[in-house]
């Protein structure tokens, strides 16, 4: 499934600019081929699985890897951990400058992963949006800090994901060349948070239901939805029900564990 979702453009691609920052920075580095990107790629998956906490301990004596000491040396591999890239550094446009791009250094691979991940699996009719941590403790501009998160620094990544699990959709927290799908935010109420599930949910088909807590629930982004034909369900804030008359909390616990309200709307 991985290799349904990284291609073979995709590793031909970090051959190519991992090579070409070779050449630009340290070109008395031996040629970095696609067999050793694979094994590279393998290791790192490896790592994650058995976790050592100091990288050359996977090539020592005592604590000796097999599968990882065997695929490569511990020297080629800090070279090619080193030099990994995938853009090209002299297109990359100041920040500031028209067209400039918070995720330029991996935006190619966003975008084909994506349209992966797309052709990997029909979408399917229910379906829930919510975020993702990608821990990451480095510098960079889109690295945030939730502190009720079990990993509590790294990238937030909006996901479309499926009954099943799947995750038929990216979109980093951040992104600033993310089109804006065209609704009046500020008028209709739906908000920054509204606007990130209307993004997601661009090109699904009608009568698919979808499921979202209450960081991206208002009345309003549930009317939007309802003109779309896509049913959603999804906690609320009390300071976003715009007045409807709901039962307070003290009431619901006044009347005991399962009690319910509801109000039918003309949205």
């Amino acid at each position: 499934m991985f290799l349904a979702h990284f291609d073979t453009m995709m590793l031909e691609f970090l051959v190519l600019e991992t090579n070409r920052l070779r050449l630009e920075t340290r070109a008395r580095v031996k040629t970095i081929t696609m067999t050793e990107i694979r094994k590279f790629i393998g290791v790192l998956f490896y790592m994650t699985v058995v976790d050592i906490p100091f990288r050359r301990m996977y090539w020592s004596a005592k604590t000796r890897q097999t599968v990882v000491a065997d695929a490569m040396t511990v020297n080629r591999f800090d070279e090619i951990f080193s030099l990994l890239h995938s853009c090209d550094n002299a297109l990359q446009k100041e920040r500031g400058a028209d067209g400039y791009d918070r995720l330029y250094k991996v935006r190619d691979l966003i975008t084909q992963l994506n349209e992966n991940i797309t052709q990997c699996a029909e979408m399917e009719t229910c379906l829930s949006v919510d975020e993702q941590i990608i821990p990451f403790k480095g510098r960079h501009s889109l690295k945030i800090y939730m502190k009720n998160k079990p990993k509590k620094w790294g990238y937030k990544v909006w996901v479309l994901a499926g009954q099943s699990g799947y995750a038929h959709k990216l979109q980093f927290y951040g992104d600033n060349t993310v089109e804006p799908t065209g609704t009046d935010l500020t008028a209709d109420g739906i908000g920054a948070s509204g606007e990130v599930v209307l993004q997601l949910l661009e090109g699904v088909p009608p009568k698919c239901y979808c499921f979202f807590d209450n960081y991206f629930a208002s009345p309003a982004l549930l009317a939007e939805l309802k003109k779309k034909e896509i049913y959603a369900t999804c906690t609320m804030r009390k300071n976003r029900t715009n007045g409807c008359p709901l039962l307070s909390e003290k009431e619901l616990k006044k009347k005991g564990r399962g009690t319910w309200g509801s109000w039918n709307s003309t949205l």
